[in-house]
C-alpha cells in the first residue's frame, strides 16, 4: 500500500482518483468535466481535495495550454491506473444490459469492410438493441482508442503489432490485382500475365500492406504509381484505365464485373491479409457484448 505521510489510499473517497485519472489522460480540467459529465469547477476542486488528503503540494500545474502532472502526480498515476481500471471492468460487468439499455458504441472501422462484411450483424444487433446508437470513426482509429476515446477498431491486423491493445481476428482477405478490360486490349494483354509484365505496369497499391506485397512481387527499389488508402478509390482507378490495382479477393463481389478484371500472375503467390478488432482491456459492457457476438458472426460466416 502507497501511504503519503499519515493519509493512506484506502482511506480516500474513490471518486477523487477519478477526477485525477481524468485530468492526467486529458491534460485539461474541461476536457475532464466534459468526459465526466460535471462542470470544471467541480473536478477541479476534487483534484484539490485529493492534494489536500494525500498531504501533497500539487498534483497539477496550469500551463497556457492546460495542466501539466508534477511528479508526484506521475508516481501516483503508475500506481493507480490499473487498480482504478479493474474496478471500472468490475462496475461494467454488472452493469444490466438489455433490449431497453441506451448506449453509444465508438468504433473505428473501414467503410467497405463495415458494409460489405458486417452489414448482417449490424442489422441484427440494431433490431435487438435498438436504444444503441452507433458512432463511426474513419481515422486515427488506433490514437482514439488509446486515448479511450472509443470503445474499439477494426482494421489490418499489422495496424497493431506495436499497440497495447488486446485484438482478435475476425476475416481473411485475398490479395488480388485487378484492372480494366480496355487497359488490358490497350497494352495486348490478357488476364494471365507473369511475374515480371506485372512489375512493369503502373500499380495502385493500398498504403498499409504495401510493403508486404512489394516483398512478395519482387519488387524492389522501386514506388508504384500511386498509394492510396480506399478501396472504393483504388477500383475507381481501375474502372478508369489507370493501371493495375492491388485490390482483394472477397471484395470484387462489389466491383461492377464488367468494367473489373481480375488478374492472374502465374510465378508469385500474394499475401493473405488479416482483418482484426483491437480493444482496450476496460471496455463497456454495450460495446463488450457487441463485440462477443460480431467475433461469433464472424466464426460461423467462417470468415478466417
Amino acid at each position: 500500500m502507497i501511504i503519503y505521510k499519515q493519509m493512506t489510499i484506502t482511506n480516500i473517497n474513490t471518486n477523487l482518483f477519478k477526477f485525477f485519472l481524468a485530468v492526467f489522460q486529458y491534460g485539461s480540467i474541461s476536457k475532464a468535466a466534459q468526459e465526466l459529465l460535471m462542470s470544471p469547477s467541480t473536478v477541479w476542486q476534487g483534484v484539490r481535495e485529493l492534494e489536500k488528503q494525500l498531504d501533497t503540494e500539487r498534483l497539477f500545474v496550469k500551463t497556457n495550454k492546460g495542466v501539466r502532472p508534477t511528479d508526484e502526480a506521475v508516481k501516483l498515476h503508475a500506481k493507480i491506473k490499473n487498480a482504478f481500471g479493474l474496478i471500472s471492468e468490475a462496475e461494467q460487468d454488472i452493469k444490466t444490459f438489455d433490449e431497453n439499455t441506451e448506449a453509444v458504441i465508438k468504433l473505428s472501422a473501414p467503410s467497405t469492410l463495415a458494409s460489405h462484411f458486417f452489414h448482417e450483424y449490424f442489422k441484427d444487433f440494431c433490431r435487438q438493441y435498438s436504444k444503441v446508437k452507433f458512432e463511426f470513426f474513419d481515422k486515427h482509429g488506433n490514437t482514439l482508442l488509446a486515448e479511450s476515446k472509443i470503445d474499439f477498431v477494426i482494421d489490418l491486423e499489422q495496424c497493431f503489432e506495436k499497440d497495447n491493445f488486446i485484438t482478435v481476428n475476425l476475416l481473411t482477405l485475398h490479395g488480388i490485382f485487378i484492372t480494366s478490360n480496355k487497359f488490358l486490349i490497350e497494352r495486348k494483354l490478357k488476364n494471365t500475365i507473369s511475374r515480371e509484365i506485372l512489375v512493369s505496369l503502373p500499380i495502385i497499391a493500398h498504403r498499409e500492406p504495401w510493403n508486404d506485397v512489394a516483398k512478395s512481387i519482387g519488387l524492389q527499389g522501386d514506388n508504384p504509381l500511386m498509394i492510396v488508402a480506399s478501396t472504393e478509390f483504388a477500383q475507381s482507378m481501375a474502372r478508369n484505365d489507370i493501371g493495375v490495382v492491388y485490390y482483394y479477393d472477397e471484395l470484387l463481389s462489389s466491383a461492377p464485373s464488367s468494367d473489373v478484371v481480375k488478374l492472374t500472375i502465374k510465378d508469385i503467390q500474394l499475401p493473405q491479409i488479416k482483418i482484426a478488432c483491437a480493444y482496450n482491456k476496460h471496455i463497456s459492457k454495450p460495446a463488450k457484448v457487441f463485440l462477443e457476438g460480431l467475433i461469433k458472426f464472424c466464426k460461423d460466416a467462417k470468415y478466417l
